[in-house]
């Protein structure tokens, strides 16, 4: 009877080791490690490109991003493209809110290197740029409404910021719309578009797997707190799209005001 007891005892010894091997082998986390992992910043982490934009430029892959956010808004426009996701922003590799390259002078319209303070935005790079004194000053990337459909395109050719409201609630949407700055087409004889420069939160969500609903929203905190203190009522903005070929300079006729 003793050795039936200690044989069966063996056995189970072996079996316990077994299980532990099998468990150690599919890497099972430990029930307090899993209790430490936040959602919170699984949710917040940027999806960067995938293999799809794999080797294409910030701008390339970008555009790629927003063409399939428009196909998605074109089947169902009543669903954001990021909906039900708890991803982080859909952005390319390379990409940050906080910065973007500075165009070359070659291939920004006159009036941006002759205003005297403007900002310019290039629709083709998604970037604006401000310039002082016909000097690029720094750079950001910015994301209009155009993926949305034609009604929702931002604006483009000049303007000027007609009025700021620093803690705006858009009435038409609901939505925070913080450093507001609101712009009046010299085409629309300066009456207010609704269009603005702000602070997107909806941007930090989804990236450019969205779209604004007209409006330049702004990525970074930083960024559109320093462009709302350094752009006073009245400073001119102007829209336009760049060529992708860099030989081709981008000519406005337009005299500085």
């Amino acid at each position: 009877m003793g050795q039936r007891r200690w044989k069966w005892l063996a056995v189970g010894v072996v079996a316990v080791l077994a299980l532990g091997a099998l468990a150690a082998s599919v890497n099972v986390m430990p029930s307090d490690a899993a209790a430490n992992v936040s959602m919170e910043a699984v949710a917040s982490s940027p999806v960067l490109a995938s293999d799809p934009l794999k080797g294409l430029s910030v701008v390339d892959a970008i555009e790629v991003i927003q063409a399939q956010a428009s196909a998605s808004y074109a089947a169902n426009p009543a669903i954001e493209p990021h909906d039900g996701k708890t991803a982080g922003p859909v952005v390319p590799d390379g990409f940050s809110f906080d910065r973007a390259p500075t165009p070359a002078s070659t291939t920004v319209p006159s009036i941006c290197s002759k205003a005297k303070h403007i900002i310019c935005v290039d629709k083709t790079t998604f970037t604006a740029t401000v310039y002082k004194n016909g000097i690029a000053q720094w750079s950001y990337y910015v994301r209009p409404g155009d993926a949305r459909g034609a009604r929702y395109a931002t604006g483009e050719g000049r303007g000027r910021i007609a009025f700021k409201s620093r803690h705006h609630i858009s009435k038409a949407y609901g939505t925070p719309m913080p450093y507001a700055m609101f712009i009046a087409w010299d085409k629309d004889q300066d009456k207010h578009s609704g269009q603005a420069f702000h602070l997107s939160y909806d941007f930090q969500n989804q990236g450019y797997e969205g779209a604004s609903h007209g409006c330049m929203g702004v990525g970074s905190e930083a960024v559109m707190q320093r462009l709302w203190e350094t752009s006073p009522v009245g400073t001119q903005v102007y829209v336009y799209r760049s060529s992708k070929d860099p030989s081709e300079a981008v000519a406005d006729g337009s005299s500085p005001g």
